[in-house]
């Protein structure tokens, strides 16, 4: 999704002092800007959660540029067996709110209603409409994820999970969001499953699953209309 310039600072003796991330179009734009928001929101999180600090965020030809301190990382494998993803994923959702909503006024639906009608973006609004046809007025319970709680995205010690890549985060998500995420990319990335299987397994007439899959549906289909 994020196509967008990382660079590793380093100083005059070759230590890490930070990373970089530079926005260079809208969509890194507004994925700079949330990573910005939740990190600082996630400064105070419960454990075992363990984020990068923001060091600052800085103007460049009109674009911001965020900089994050570096974290240390264990060596490979960077997760430990049983690295506590259901108390990693709990610490996540103690961000915000979490609130028992009918479907139709999940902030997943929001997003992907509005993005449909600015981006005239009619499948996606076809998809809407079904969620919408399916499960508006079914009770979900919503609130904060990751957006990409991934292996990539994490690394374990003994006292700790250290989380990185925040620029999916947000609100109005089932519960349950993340961990389901979580098992979709193990499946995928790392095994070598079809998409079309893996999703396949998943049941949309559960409310939670068919406002995950609109979530994905949403973003992908934004960061194809940028050429990503």
């Amino acid at each position: 999704y994020n196509a967008k310039p990382v660079l590793a600072l380093f100083d005059e003796r070759g230590e890490a002092v930070g990373f970089a991330k530079v926005a260079v179009d809208e969509v890194s734009e507004s994925y700079v800007r949330t990573e910005r928001e939740w990190l600082e929101r996630a400064a105070g999180a419960p454990a075992p959660l363990r984020a990068p600090a923001v060091r600052t965020l800085v103007d460049w030809h009109g674009r911001p540029v965020l900089v994050l301190e570096p974290l240390a990382l264990p060596r490979l494998p960077r997760r430990r067996p049983g690295w506590a993803r259901e108390a990693v994923a709990r610490s996540v959702l103690a961000l915000g709110p979490v609130e028992v909503v009918p479907a139709g006024g999940a902030g997943a639906l929001g997003r992907a209603a509005a993005e449909a009608g600015a981006a005239a973006d009619h499948e996606l609004a076809a998809l809407v409409e079904v969620v919408l046809e399916a499960h508006a007025d079914r009770e979900v319970e919503v609130g904060v994820w990751h957006g990409d709680l991934s292996p990539w995205n994490t690394a374990s010690t003994r006292h700790e999970v250290l989380v990185w890549d925040w620029e999916l985060a947000g609100e109005g998500m089932p519960v349950g969001s993340d961990l389901r995420h979580e098992q979709v990319m193990v499946a995928t990335h790392l095994r070598g499953r079809p998409a079309t299987d893996v999703v396949g397994e998943l049941d949309p007439a559960d409310p939670a699953v068919a406002l995950y899959l609109l979530e994905v549906a949403r973003r992908d289909r934004q960061a194809r209309r940028v050429g990503r």
